[in-house]
């Protein structure tokens, strides 16, 4: 696992419509609780954390420093301005590192399959995410498919085919596909085939109404 992203926060006494004044002075408003906490509203520094949530999914580590103590925590909701791309509200969850979660983890394509480049294949995704359940100190951050090894057009990789570590539960069905080579001879064949029928149709209808 890679070093645990770390922000600093500090307790806030603002709420309801107030909480505009904190955004105006480039603040983060925020609420962090748990099993063992009772939830804490928390202010951070709007720039930075923005910053910051960047590379934060759903499965990141997070430790929220306040008034020198370290809660480890996950992201577990995230508010957006309906129209500006600005983050208006986070809320984060403090986990003991023994605890079993249920995230979301992203999937991420490593590499290039040979097959785009020599058959102009096309590679088609569909599942992003996996729903795991997965202590908090084993959590991955995400599962590395690696598309080098798609060398011709069909070949695929669903999540069965994954390498995954036996403490963890995979819920997502194991017959979905992640991602798929297709390609556009496939493609002109099937409309090569379209265009053929529909011709042969209408010579067919041009000889029935030279009959009548």
């Amino acid at each position: 696992m890679s070093k645990n992203i770390q922000i600093k926060a500090e307790h806030r006494e603002m709420t309801g419509k107030k909480v505009k004044q904190l955004r105006n002075e480039g603040k983060l408003p925020g609420v962090i609780y748990g099993k063992k906490i009772e939830p804490m509203n928390i202010v951070m520094d709007l720039k930075e954390v923005t910053k910051q949530l960047r590379s934060v999914s759903s499965s990141t580590i997070v430790d929220i420093v306040l008034d020198g103590k370290k809660y480890t925590s996950i992201l577990r909701g995230k508010q957006r301005h309906p129209l500006k791309d600005i983050v208006m509200h986070v809320d984060f969850q403090a986990v003991s590192m023994d605890a079993k979660l249920r995230v979301n983890v992203p999937i991420v394509l490593v590499g290039e399959s040979p097959a785009v480049a020599s058959f102009r294949a096309i590679l088609t995704t569909g599942v992003e995410n996996l729903d795991i359940e997965v202590s908090a100190a084993k959590m991955p951050e995400s599962f590395e498919v690696d598309i080098t090894k798609l060398n011709e057009i069909g070949d695929s990789v669903s999540v069965k085919d994954l390498d995954i570590d036996d403490d963890i539960i995979v819920y997502t069905n194991e017959d979905d596909m992640i991602v798929v080579l297709t390609g556009m001879a496939m493609a002109s064949a099937e409309s090569t085939s379209t265009d053929e029928g529909e011709e042969s149709m209408e010579e067919t209808e041009d000889s029935e109404e030279s009959e009548e």
